[in-house]
């Protein structure tokens, strides 16, 4: 993180073009422990040009105020906001380069999912800083979602040979690969899975094992799942679609088929409503306890 001095102390009173959006005056007027972030380059066009990044509501505007603001009053606005959130970012080459374009994305197509998708790469690249990163990973969505349009996935070998398979509408990623050394074609079939994931409940459990670390509490998530289907594996049960139950970490119920689970969530659900009435002479003991203790 760079610091003000990008912008020298100045009395300058020499007019300068100035990025900065309408909403960004009325933030910094009506809102004062909630001013956006600030993303600040000075570029070589002739005169030194201040392009002002505002980030609010997760959406970075670029406003161009026809009106000519002196230095020192860009510095006076830059330190103001430095000093509500702390935050300063320099922007790169590469970095301008990636907004330019996603600019360009967003008058290509200005529908609503298009410009939300713009919006989305948008703060994160300016969130980490790596453009190049995150329009990888955006391939990578693109890649997958192409390749569930197509229903299959596709592994290719340097020597030629092709294995195709159906790729599940959930599944989470894309096993399609290029150019694999044909030596590791048995191990990358042995390994194919196609996996969906569930979170569990958070809840808060002692573990007396660990009492010398935070006394032994922890949260840990109950009855997390999968759902995932090997299609090369050894046993045939998993070479189905099957649920995978975490019912605390490292404690699992496996390979569920659709009537296994039925049977996991009746008697789980049962244990609720013996909770329910735990909780109800629970309700019933500590009155009990506070009218005659």
């Amino acid at each position: 993180m760079t610091t003000a001095t990008h912008i020298p102390a100045t009395d300058d009173t020499t007019p300068v073009p100035f990025a900065l959006t309408p909403a960004a005056d009325q933030v910094l007027a009506d809102q004062p422990a909630a001013r956006p972030r600030v993303i600040l380059e000075e570029r070589d066009l002739g005169p030194k040009v201040p392009v002002v990044y505002v980030a609010q509501s997760g959406r970075h505007y670029i406003g161009w105020n026809p009106a000519l603001i002196t230095r020192a009053k860009i510095e006076t606005f830059i330190n103001i906001y430095i000093a509500a959130s702390g935050e300063y970012v320099e922007i790169s080459p590469a970095m301008d380069e990636a907004l330019r374009h996603i600019d360009a994305m967003r008058t290509a197509d200005a529908s609503p999912a298009s410009i939300a998708f713009a919006d989305y790469i948008e703060q994160r690249v300016i969130e980490t800083g790596d453009p190049n990163a995150v329009f990888a990973l955006v391939a990578d969505c693109l890649n997958l979602v192409q390749a569930r349009e197509r229903g299959t996935w596709t592994i290719t070998t340097t020597d030629g040979q092709t294995v195709t398979g159906y790729l599940p509408s959930w599944a989470e990623a894309d096993p399609s690969e290029k150019d694999l050394d044909p030596a590791r074609l048995p191990l990358q079939l042995a390994d194919l899975a196609h996996v969906a994931r569930f979170d569990g409940a958070p809840l808060r459990v002692f573990s007396p094992g660990y009492e010398g670390f935070k006394g032994g509490v922890f949260e840990e998530a109950v009855f997390a799942a999968t759902l995932d289907v090997h299609p090369y594996d050894d046993e045939p049960v998993r070479r189905q679609p099957t649920v995978n139950l975490e019912v605390v970490q490292d404690h699992w119920i496996e390979n569920l088929g659709p009537d296994e689970l039925a049977d996991v969530i009746a008697k789980v659900r049962a244990q609720m409503d013996r909770l329910d009435d735990v909780h109800a002479r629970l309700v019933q003991a500590r009155a009990e306890w506070q009218a005659r203790a």
